[in-house]
């Protein structure tokens, strides 16, 4: 990942929208610290699951969200670990 503070959604492919409209509804009310918006996605075992990675991709890229495709860039660790840290600063108060 890069420097920025992310605050990220994810889950499944076939639920791209709800993570999209999740993640912008956190970002935009958070305002102790500057959060980017970002998607992570796996597919699910829909045959549709690469087309519909293509369409979240190209919306993400259209409303300014950082975009990961789990499988390629992004282990679940990672996400476990990021997870981890900010249930800690939600904790001590510093998210």
């Amino acid at each position: 990942m890069d420097n920025q503070k992310y605050k990220i959604a994810a889950g499944k492919v076939s639920n791209w929208k709800k993570y999209i409209k999740t993640v912008l509804d956190k970002v935009g009310r958070n305002k102790k610290v500057n959060f980017k918006p970002g998607v992570a996605l796996f597919i699910d075992g829909d045959p549709m699951g690469l087309k519909e990675i293509d369409l979240a991709r190209e919306e993400c890229q259209k409303l300014g969200i950082r975009f990961w495709f789990i499988n390629e860039v992004i282990t679940t660790g990672d996400l476990l670990e990021y997870q981890a840290i900010m249930d800690y600063l939600r904790k001590i108060g510093a998210e």
